[in-house]
């Protein structure tokens, strides 16, 4: 190794010793809350900003965790230059993270409380120093929030192979001290060179702009000769042109007048046939005896009457079936039907998208005869904010609001239809005048003694999936609290009613018009904004 390297060498080790910041691990221990209604026992934070020669560049920072449970470590967060950001929800974690060439933070929101009392995270940082060397360093952090440090150096491909003399700590600042001088020295001579630099680059710069001002001069004195002499061709070509148009013309007419004369000589010709045909067919008509005429008059006349009065039976029939189908309308407008069954509307023309439908002489309901082949029993629906929907647990067992404006159908009818045969659900949803929906291939909701429970299919759709966190989850009201919140009522922290855990990632029965996560929201798509509509639909499966 030659004494330069060594000194390389030296100065960063000296920079590992004396400027070095190690990474940091914390471990917070308190209540938050997060978007999205999730609550939090702790924050985790692992931070690293180094600077060189300490670090030259971070290759990656990766968090572990480790709990008792399971025995195994496993890996809950990555940052690398490929992947520099970091922004989800992931088995009981929020994580975020942001990456930078020298530095590097990862934040984890805790949401279970196994993962505060007792699991270990670890911070593995794998990063590149000043002489280019691989480095890694780790930290860990139990579940009492205590911080233990461990550098963990790699193997390196520009492993010193020559003995370093042992220094002093004031012989490797009086060495740090000289380097920084050479270093100020060979800083000031690079700046005079490159003023003088500068200025022989100004001075090429405007030399070679006089010569290409000269050259551009004379490049627009050629084209404007050239451009002269292209328009006096163009004259001469002009008038040429001129007269060979006028042949041209003159030629055309004189074929036109041609043809319409041969025209008017075959359409003569066809006049003087067709006179002739017709005086073949008047003295044949005339040579009809009376007889023959008064028959065909007859028969003429029986074919009439039976046409007549074949069309008037069928407009008969015809009106006597619209009369009926109108009387069974109710006093909105809408037709009333017996079932509410996919493809069973035979004629679409005459009713609205919405009919009311008595099943069982019980309580009407709402039925979407025209979405994806009808037959959808509408459950909820919120278009006006006309209808309070922050209510108590019996009210919403019976239900409330009005079919022709903003309703709840009630748990108890629901739980009635959904318990005789299996269901899939769809829900429609606005905002910012823009239409999504979410499907359900199975829905169904449990009896009053279960709390109304929900259990949902598999997810398609556009608005995407804001119900699963809310699968197998009871009905909660401002006066019955059946989430898993320690110490909130969602119902009442939030001013609605739904199938909350803790809390939610929607609620599309919350305050009316709220901004924040107290409105009618579906995280999928409306963050924190309230949707300006929704409707809630169920339809019955074959089995």
């Amino acid at each position: 190794m030659t004494w330069r390297g060594f000194l390389e060498f030296l100065v960063i080790e000296i920079g590992f010793m004396l400027f070095a910041t190690a990474l940091e691990i914390r471990l917070d221990l308190e209540t938050k809350f997060v978007p999205g209604g999730h609550t939090t026992c702790g924050v985790l934070l692992c931070r690293e900003e180094g600077t060189y020669p300490r670090i030259n560049l971070i290759s990656q920072m990766d968090v572990f965790r480790s709990r008792g449970d399971t025995g195994s470590s496993v890996k809950v967060a990555s940052l690398t230059e490929g992947q520099p950001t970091l922004s989800r929800m992931w088995s009981g974690l929020k994580v975020d993270g942001a990456w930078a060439k020298q530095k590097a933070e990862i934040t984890l929101h805790l949401v279970e409380e196994i993962d505060c009392r007792q699991a270990e995270f670890s911070c593995r940082l794998s990063f590149v120093d000043g002489l280019g060397l691989q480095r890694v360093s780790v930290s860990r952090v139990g579940g009492s929030g205590q911080e233990i440090a461990i550098d963990e150096p790699e193997v390196h491909t520009n492993v010193l192979s020559e003995s370093v003399p042992a220094f002093t700590g004031a012989a490797a600042l009086q060495l740090s001290a000289i380097i920084q001088q050479t270093h100020s020295s060979l800083e000031g001579a690079l700046r005079q060179l490159q003023a003088r630099l500068d200025d022989t680059s100004r001075l090429s710069e405007n030399r070679l702009e006089d010569k290409l001002s000269k050259v551009v001069d004379a490049v627009d004195r050629l084209e404007r000769n050239i451009e002269k002499d292209r328009q006096r061709d163009a004259c001469q070509n002009s008038s040429l042109t001129q007269v060979n148009e006028k042949l041209k013309n003159t030629s055309e007419r004189l074929k036109s007048i041609e043809t319409n004369v041969v025209g008017l000589h075959v359409t003569m010709q066809k006049v003087i046939e067709s006179n002739a045909q017709i005086d073949l067919k008047v003295g044949s008509f005339n040579a009809l005896s009376e007889n023959q005429i008064s028959a065909f008059y007859k028969a003429s006349m029986n074919v009439s009457d039976y046409i007549h009065n074949s069309v008037a039976e069928a407009l008969h029939s015809s009106q006597v079936a619209i009369l009926n189908q109108l009387e069974s309308e109710d006093g909105f407008g809408r037709v009333k039907l017996s079932t509410c069954e996919k493809d069973s509307f035979t004629q679409p023309s005459l009713a609205a998208d919405r009919v009311v439908v008595p099943l069982d002489q019980g309580a009407p309901y709402l039925c979407d005869t025209v979405t994806d082949g009808g037959g959808w029993v509408v459950i909820q629906r919120r278009s006006t904010g006309s209808v309070d929907f922050y209510q108590d647990w019996d009210t919403y067992k019976a239900g409330f609001g009005s079919l022709d404006g903003d309703f709840w159908l009630g748990n108890e009818k629901i739980y009635a239809l959904t318990s005789t045969k299996p269901h899939e659900i769809m829900i429609s949803l606005k905002l910012n005048g823009i239409s999504k929906f979410a499907h359900y291939d199975y829905f169904s909701i449990s009896n009053e003694t279960s709390g109304y429970r929900l259990n949902i299919g598999q997810y398609s759709g556009t608005a995407g999936d804001s119900m699963q966190t809310h699968r197998n989850m009871a009905f909660s009201t401002l006066d019955k609290d059946h989430d898993l919140h320690k110490t909130l009522n969602c119902a009442k922290e939030f001013q609605g009613a739904w199938w909350y855990r803790s809390c939610h990632s929607s609620n599309l029965n919350g305050r009316w018009g709220d901004r924040g996560d107290r409105g009618p929201s579906w995280s999928s798509i409306s963050r924190s904004q309230p949707v300006t509509f929704s409707e809630m639909k169920i339809r019955s499966m074959p089995t």
